[in-house]
């Protein structure tokens, strides 16, 4: 309109035309504005997928680390208690003592004691089941930002499918090829 009242022209055709470009524009910015929202939700969805990926290389990165350093310390843990078992096994190995054996048995008890003093001083946090803990609550953790990854994932796919099916955007979608 108001290039046509810049010219001075106020044919009846110019009223038309200039009523028609209204709703052309109107029309053109809906197509242009539903197309950025697909493209959105499409890279959103690329976005949750590659969340996904990260948090299993983060899994996939952890779990050895973690199993080796559970596995080293476990196995001198392992080795420490088995010394500890054959000291104890030898001061349990009669039930009744004779007089000359009750010397023997205090030497036993004495060397188990000693030994025992020893290793705690030594190794003062033998403490395994810390280290299978620490060890479960990272792979529960890890599995848990899976979960939630997926979950995201799945709401993005969710979004992307329905706003890609609506009426108008289906036509948009079809002919673009979302």
């Amino acid at each position: 309109m108001l290039t046509f009242a810049g010219t001075g022209s106020y044919s009846p055709t110019d009223f038309i035309i200039a009523a028609l470009t209204a709703p052309a524009f109107l029309v053109f910015t809906t197509f242009v504005l539903m197309f950025n929202d697909l493209v959105f939700l499409r890279n959103r969805v690329k976005r949750a997928h590659a969340n996904i990926e990260v948090a299993l290389k983060k899994r996939f990165d952890l779990i050895p680390n973690l199993e080796s350093i559970a596995k080293t310390y476990l196995a001198h843990e392992q080795e420490l208690q088995k010394q500890l078992a054959e000291l104890r096994a030898g001061t349990r190995a009669g039930t009744s003592y004779s007089t000359g054996e009750i010397d023997a048995a205090i030497r036993r008890d004495q060397l188990v004691t000693e030994r025992m003093l020893a290793l705690l001083e030594s190794y003062p946090e033998l403490k395994g089941d810390k280290v299978v803990g620490d060890l479960m609550s990272r792979l529960i953790r890890v599995e848990n930002e899976i979960a939630l990854m997926r979950d995201g994932y799945n709401d993005s796919v969710e979004l992307y499918r329905t706003g890609s099916q609506r009426f108008p955007e289906i036509l948009l979608s079809k002919t673009l090829g979302f």
